[in-house]
């Protein structure tokens, strides 16, 4: 009963009728929450530029794992599967940072052209076919699960 007599006593103060009092509470409840939902807006609707902003840039600087081979001048190379690819790129698209001596290494996840891995007569691998094969250089050798990355799940 106390808080209702006080309540009543400050409607008083102020002159207003209990109908314009709701009205006041309302209509400040009711300009906060406007602020608030403005802010909740602008930010809901600037999330996806953000998100999409940050994917594209964590795409670009993507790196997957590759094994840096030399290649001598026969264009035969020892350790390597059937199903490993060779990029066809000079230089290879080594990731930043990363080793450019022959070893383990990354390699940027972006498209590039590749070679299948195939085998010689003794035992060895070429980077392409007998007869066409690379030669004389460094390349970056894939295994085809890191490939399909970089041509779009086509290997050939």
């Amino acid at each position: 009963m106390k808080a209702k007599e006080s309540i009543d006593d400050s409607r008083e103060s102020m002159n207003l009728s209990p109908a314009a009092t709701e009205a006041v509470i309302q209509g400040a409840a009711s300009t906060l929450e406007n602020k608030r939902r403005r802010l909740v807006r602008g930010a809901v609707a600037a999330a996806p530029l953000v998100l999409t902003l940050r994917s594209g840039a964590l795409a670009a600087a993507s790196c997957t794992g590759a094994r840096l081979v030399d290649i001598p001048d026969d264009g035969k190379f020892p350790s390597a599967n059937l199903t490993d690819v060779c990029i066809n790129q000079d230089p290879a698209p080594v990731c930043p940072e990363y080793p450019l001596q022959p070893g383990l290494t990354k390699v940027l996840t972006e498209p590039v052209p590749v070679l299948p891995v195939t085998p010689s007569d003794d035992g060895q691998y070429y980077c392409g076919t007998e007869g066409n094969h690379l030669s004389g250089k460094r390349v970056a050798i894939l295994s085809s699960m890191s490939a399909s990355s970089l041509t779009g799940g086509r290997i050939p």
